[in-house]
């Protein structure tokens, strides 16, 4: 895939139409009611399964493909008419941000960009969800690729993120580290976060602060003088007309923030045809470097997002061996995979699972498992009450076995510490 810069512009102008249309609509066109830094106000949003009550506080929810609405007639307009599917990540509000999917679109690639919705809006306030509700941010997942003229303009009522896309984690695009297939999922989402929930410099809206912070970073990126763009600073280098592009509609802060958080997660390492990350437009392809070269982007990276990516993750079903969550040269995808922390195994596979040094919180599927924490404090959670499993131990190793069919399976377990149920967390 040659080098991608998206159609920004009309973008950007049609999320500002958006949310002055939806604010209108809620007679509110006007600021938030919580200026300034909204983190000291409320707590961050929590997922929405977070929401499900079980008999152990401890147990920690998550979405599944049960959770996705397969009949979207009841939405009418273009959402009826291009979507097959859809799924509501619900804000502190009450009201739905929403993803809808064309045919194309697998159900773990919507999921897997529902998890990291729910990563980036769980670690910021909750007024930034509750006003991306406020302003009805959708992100639609249109088949086929960016630009590649498959959708018609109808369809792309709000932030889009194509199927060529969204690489789940696991997939055959992930493991392979194949940038024909770049996974544009944590660029396009932020998009959406970053517009309809934190604000810009130009369209606040409910994160002014962080905003700021930003803006200040993305100044710091690029020459003062815009004849030097593309040619020298951080970021933008040999992309002078998309730079201008963007200066005149209003989103160099969007574009700009995207390409450090991508870095900082991994997300370019594997990239070899140029130095540095997105397509080599910025100085940093790994977290390492954003801290030496873009240190003002390290900083705003770091004083909103954790170091670990602490939402829930899926393992694509069609994954065979052991996933590996910690770095390793041989096996480039462990490049993102050593920054998780919450892992699902799906499907039915006789797979594993390495942790890495983090307090790892595991779950296998349907197969038999073998699931290592390594170091850390891990716990491997189960999906149902203690009672309905068979718990053994030989040595250090413990077998955990479900007799609900075509469930948890068979897990066997070295180095987990915690065994958590539904209604009961156990030592084993």
């Amino acid at each position: 895939m040659a080098k991608r810069t998206r159609g920004t512009t009309t973008h950007h102008k049609a999320v500002a139409y958006a949310i002055a249309v939806s604010a209108l609509l809620a007679g509110a066109c006007q600021a938030p009611t919580t200026p300034g830094d909204p983190s000291t106000s409320q707590a961050a949003a929590a997922s929405p399964k977070a929401t499900t009550t079980y008999a152990n506080e401890s147990y920690v929810g998550f979405v599944d493909v049960q959770d996705i609405v397969r009949d979207t007639s009841a939405l009418g307009g273009p959402g009826a008419k291009y979507y097959t599917k859809y799924l509501d990540y619900t804000a502190p509000n009450g009201k739905p941000i929403r993803i809808l999917a064309q045919s194309e679109v697998t159900d773990e690639q919507m999921l897997y960009t529902y998890s990291v919705l729910d990563f980036y809006l769980g670690n910021l306030p909750a007024e930034v969800a509750s006003k991306m509700a406020d302003n009805q941010a959708t992100l639609v997942l249109p088949n086929g690729a960016d630009r590649d003229g498959g959708t018609p303009q109808e369809a792309l009522f709000g932030q889009n993120l194509h199927y060529a896309e969204i690489v789940n984690v696991g997939s055959a695009w992930y493991v392979g580290s194949d940038y024909e297939h770049r996974d544009a999922t944590f660029e396009e989402v932020f998009h959406m976060v970053h517009d309809y929930g934190i604000g810009t410099t130009t369209s606040p809206q409910a994160y002014p602060e962080l905003a700021g912070r930003i803006a200040a970073a993305q100044q710091n990126a690029l020459p003062a003088k815009q004849d030097e763009w593309g040619k020298k600073g951080l970021w933008g280098l040999g992309s002078a007309d998309w730079l201008k592009e963007l200066s005149q509609e209003g989103s160099v802060e969007q574009e700009y923030i995207v390409a450090a958080i991508d870095s900082y997660y991994g997300l370019w390492e594997a990239y070899k045809e140029a130095p540095g990350g997105m397509w080599g437009m910025y100085v940093a392809g790994t977290r390492q470097e954003v801290k030496e070269k873009d240190p003002k982007g390290y900083e705003v990276v770091t004083s909103f997002l954790p170091t670990h990516i602490n939402s829930w993750m899926r393992v694509d079903p069609a994954f065979e061996g052991t996933f590996q969550m910690s770095r390793d040269p041989a096996q480039p995808y462990t490049f993102k995979s050593q920054y998780l922390t919450r892992l699902v195994l799906t499907g039915s596979n006789n797979t594993g699972v390495q942790g890495n040094d983090q307090d790892n919180l595991l779950m296998g599927n349907a197969g038999e498992n073998v699931i290592d924490g390594s170091t850390g404090t891990n716990t491997v959670q189960l999906r149902g009450a203690s009672s309905e499993y068979t718990i053994s131990k030989e040595g250090d190793t413990v077998t955990v076995k479900d007799s609900v069919p075509d469930r948890d399976g068979t897990d066997t377990l070295r180095n987990i510490q915690v065994l958590r149920f539904t209604d009961q967390d156990i030592t084993p």
